[in-house]
């Protein structure tokens, strides 16, 4: 892990997911993040590929799977 948050337990994730994110960037391009779904947003995923990571999200289960994570 590079880096570690916690929130409080009304907190939504999804901030403190953004600010880990914020000035980092992958040891090397395409380095794989595994990400839990509450931060599954374009923003976020934006931000993870600026940084040079691949951001691997679980489908929804209201999402139709195509086929693997993404």
């Amino acid at each position: 892990a590079l880096a570690v948050a916690l929130s409080g337990g009304r907190a939504h994730d999804s901030p403190e997911g953004e600010k880990l994110l914020t000035g980092r960037t992958a040891a090397k391009s395409g380095m794989p993040i595994a990400m839990d779904r509450a931060y599954k947003s374009d923003a976020i995923r934006e931000k993870a590929v600026n940084a040079g990571l691949c951001p691997l999200f679980r489908p929804k289960e209201t999402e139709k799977s195509l086929g693997g994570v993404r």
